[in-house]
């Protein structure tokens, strides 16, 4: 490698053979690690990507669900009313029914 300094002040340099084969193979090396890193980054994206949208479609389906429970969970105080009558029905039947086979064993 040859440098000389020009009479304006600037430098002024020239490779060698050898020395270009070694800069264009650290350029070459240097190319190389940083598409790896880019490439790198790129499927660390997609592969976040990918689980960001399977964890949004399991959240809509919880969301749904938990939709589905809430209105479930507002008929509640109406079976409890609804049982509580059907309670009162059933033991005013049995107590017919009682009556009637009192009523029959008279006869």
């Amino acid at each position: 490698m040859d440098v000389e300094r020009s009479q304006d002040g600037r430098w002024h340099f020239a490779l060698g053979p050898v020395e270009r084969w070694i800069v264009f193979a650290a350029a070459s090396f240097i190319s190389f690690v940083l598409y790896k890193g880019w490439d790198s980054i790129t499927t660390r994206q997609d592969t976040q990507n990918t689980a960001l949208i399977a964890l949004a479609q399991q959240q809509a389906v919880t969301n749904a669900q938990i939709t589905q429970l809430q209105s479930q969970l507002i008929d509640v105080p109406a079976l409890n009313q609804r049982v509580s009558k059907n309670e009162v029905r059933v033991d005013a039947l049995e107590e017919a029914t009682r009556e009637l086979r009192g009523m029959k064993g008279l006869k």
